[in-house]
């Protein structure tokens, strides 16, 4: 599925090629006419004889991107539950098919402050519940595992849509409180409970990660031999040191190496998320274990009270914070310099990406100041030079005075000029 970004004037534009040949259908029309919650709004247009959909982009940011650089806090992860159940709420009273939902993180929006989506429907699409589940195993492992009513919310809107009874276009099974909590409005699936213990992998699929997980060591070790033992086959042939008649057995170590690399790829040792389910349970029963086990400590006034450990970051001052993370991204030769304003300081980076920024959540150089969005653009290195991408800002982002379009990259150099709203930058390397 092709996709590009384009602007049209102010207008921010997600293009998608569409394949199908139906003119007159329902879905185009609705959006067209009706402005769908929690959707985006798009039309077709005929471009050179091909069809594309244009979706008519919001301010968010798309959520593999939003992923890399914020965490999922309890509050966001209601949202993003609320934000899904009422996506499917809106299928069903709309008379849109849940299937035809695009469920790729990187085509999904988010709000990066309050962690609502919004979704693209992609009309006829034929999709399948796999993708849902996909996309829900994506939230899982980028989770705050320490703040346990986040993790709990969507560790059970997990377990209720992946149970084999459950279809997308039932699923007013699940719905939210007032206060944000998850409900199961129909009768939950019953989990087999051991210790009370709300989620347990069977033994079986734990010894097959473990199996593939030793394959998986034995096979990269194995290709490092057979790698050496090519290349030293291939030196001694060009330094004639063995003759053409034992090429064979280099073609052979050639054919074992490129079957061994197949193999390796389809090793699955990712862990699943009945396994981070079951590991979240046993470090927190370990942690309440150790919490009373804790000795007492005798403060100077003589009253005794409880250590405890509640497994949660501390946070350092926020003028800490500022100085320690400038100090982090001014490490690069590359920098982007205030351009006459001296409150401003300078984004440094070298082999890592900075994004840019008024919310410090997120943010690796916050930039408070009129005309920046939450998460506004991101810098980064790559192997050719530095790239700036613009993350769909709502007042754009300016390079030598002309408006980037979001979501492409555009390389910079030293000298160029790059506006932020009205904060104005240059490219120097630094000295």
């Amino acid at each position: 599925m092709q996709t590009n970004y384009i602007r049209e004037g102010m207008r921010k534009l997600l293009v998608i090629d569409w394949e199908s040949e139906e003119e007159d259908i329902y879905e185009i029309e609705l959006f067209k006419a009706t402005k769908v919650p929690c959707f985006l709004s798009f039309e077709t247009r005929e471009v050179d004889g091909d069809k594309k959909l244009y979706y008519e982009m919001g301010h968010g940011v798309s959520l593999s991107l939003a992923l890399q650089h914020m965490s999922l806090s309890s509050e966001r992860v209601r949202h993003m539950v609320r934000s899904i159940k009422q996506m499917w709420e809106n299928c069903e009273e709309f008379l849109l098919d849940p299937l035809s939902v695009i469920y790729d993180p990187n085509l999904i929006f988010v709000d990066v402050t309050s962690g609502e989506f919004s979704f693209l429907y992609y009309p006829k699409k034929e999709g399948e519940e796999k993708e849902i589940k996909d996309f829900l195993s994506v939230l899982l492992q980028n989770v705050d595992k320490k703040q346990e009513e986040g993790m709990l919310c969507l560790l059970r809107f997990y377990n209720q849509v992946t149970d084999e009874r459950f279809k997308v276009d039932q699923a007013e099974c699940v719905g939210i409180s007032e206060e944000g909590r998850l409900e199961i409005l129909k009768e939950e699936p019953q989990v087999e409970e051991i210790n009370d213990e709300p989620f347990v992998v069977e033994k079986k699929k734990k010894n097959k990660r473990k199996v593939n997980i030793k394959l998986h060591y034995v096979t990269k070790k194995l290709m490092i031999v057979v790698a050496v033992f090519d290349v030293l086959m291939l030196i001694g042939l060009c330094m004639n040191i063995l003759t053409y008649e034992k090429m064979g057995y280099l073609f052979i170590g050639l054919a074992v190496l490129i079957g061994m690399s197949i193999v390796y790829m389809q090793i699955d040792t990712e862990e699943t998320p009945e396994e981070m389910m079951e590991e979240y349970w046993n470090q927190k029963q370990y942690v309440t274990k150790e919490q009373e086990e804790m000795p007492l400590v005798i403060n100077d006034d003589g009253m005794k009270n409880e250590e405890v450990y509640s497994g949660e970051t501390v946070l350092l001052s926020s003028s800490y914070e500022e100085e320690n993370i400038v100090e982090e991204i001014c490490h690069g030769d590359l920098c982007l310099k205030p351009f006459n304003d001296e409150r401003l300081k300078p984004v440094c980076f070298g082999h890592k990406s900075i994004v840019v920024g008024s919310m410090e959540d997120g943010c690796d150089y916050t930039l408070k100041e009129k005309g920046i969005s939450r998460m506004h653009a991101k810098l980064m290195d790559k192997e050719d030079g530095a790239y700036l991408i613009d993350l769909n800002s709502t007042n754009g982002t300016y390079l030598n005075g002309e408006l980037v379009t979001p979501g492409t990259d555009y390389k910079i150099e030293e000298g160029d000029m790059i506006s932020f709203g009205e904060s104005e930058f240059f490219v120097a390397y630094e000295n």
